[in-house]
């Protein structure tokens, strides 16, 4: 078998692959049943946000602008998806004596 004969059976497999796919995907979409935008949605679909609802953000008054000017920023608050660590969670001990090895392709 000669380098075109692989060639155009390449050319020929990526094809028929290509069709067989679409094929597959036509025959998913006309089985599929339609969906609707005006769907009631279920409970099932909801989230239960756990976390009470943060106040309104309100104007700085003159005072809290002067401490701005005199001491800088103050740090924001934690946001409110920003993971916080368990306090529970024992602290950071290394293994002493342990040697780690590894290769990475």
């Amino acid at each position: 078998m000669n380098a075109a004969n692989i060639r155009s059976l390449g050319r020929f497999a990526r094809i028929a692959l290509v069709l067989a796919c679409a094929a597959g995907i036509g025959s998913a979409c006309a089985a599929a049943p339609p969906q609707t935008a005006t769907a009631a949605a279920t409970p099932a679909q909801f989230s239960e946000w756990v976390d009470a609802p943060r106040a309104a953000a309100k104007p700085q008054t003159e005072a809290e602008a002067e401490a701005g000017k005199q001491n800088g920023r103050a740090l924001p608050e934690a946001e409110l998806l920003q993971p916080r660590l368990d306090p529970a969670l024992p602290a950071y001990v290394p293994t002493k004596g342990l040697k780690l090895s590894g290769t990475f392709k």
